[in-house]
């Protein structure tokens, strides 16, 4: 962490496994492409990109969700074509749960496909036994 702090110590190549804060795109776009995240752990590109800060800020202050959406999709463009990461592979993980008293959305189907959110607690629920 102390070496991607400073742009002059950052490694050329790190791992970075960064998850959203809540289940929503631009949380996750905002820890990990936006100038205020470069000196932290969770962006060693140093992008620094006044446009791409500039697209973040507007699609999470956009209320209608449709339009937040287009605007996510446009950022995914931007950032891919800026091409800051390489995505290499995706994690793999295995759960056991009780399925008798435990209403796991995720076993039942409904993926929330940001890294951690399989667990959103508000979306569990639990029947007792």
């Amino acid at each position: 962490m102390e070496e991607v702090a400073d742009p002059e110590t950052s490694p050329h190549v790190v791992t970075i496994y960064v998850s959203a804060d809540f289940p929503e795109a631009g949380s996750l776009l905002k820890v990990r492409y936006h100038s205020d995240a470069a000196p932290t752990w969770s962006q060693n590109e140093w992008l620094l990109d006044d446009e791409l800060d500039a697209m973040i800020d507007d699609s999470l202050t956009t209320v209608d969700t449709e339009e937040r959406y287009a605007k996510y999709r446009e950022l995914q463009d931007y950032i891919m074509d800026l091409c800051p990461s390489l995505f290499l592979y995706d994690q793999v993980e295995k759960h056991a749960y009780q399925a008798d008293y435990v209403d796991w959305y995720t076993a039942n189907g409904e993926v929330i496909p940001l890294m951690g959110l399989n667990f959103f607690a508000a979306k569990i629920g639990v029947t007792g036994p």
